[in-house]
């Protein structure tokens, strides 16, 4: 939660709420967020989990999520 406020001081947000913006300040496209979200995997899973590919789209952790609540 930290650095999501710290990049909300820093950048503030969209007229519309958005914290995430493109470069234009409009919505960010499914093809780059898909993209950053790849890469950003590398960086907070161990290898193992990775080439398991936990997480591998952003949708999966919406069903983790609901799985984990369900029980």
């Amino acid at each position: 939660m930290a650095i999501l406020k710290a990049h909300i001081e820093e950048f503030g947000v969209a007229a519309d709420g958005q914290v995430f913006t493109n470069e234009l300040g409009g919505l960010v496209g499914s093809s780059t967020y898909c993209r950053v979200w790849t890469e950003a995997r590398t960086y907070a899973l161990p290898p193992d989990k990775v080439a398991l590919k936990l997480a591998a789209r952003p949708y999966d952790l919406v069903v983790l999520t609901e799985r984990s609540l369900a029980v």
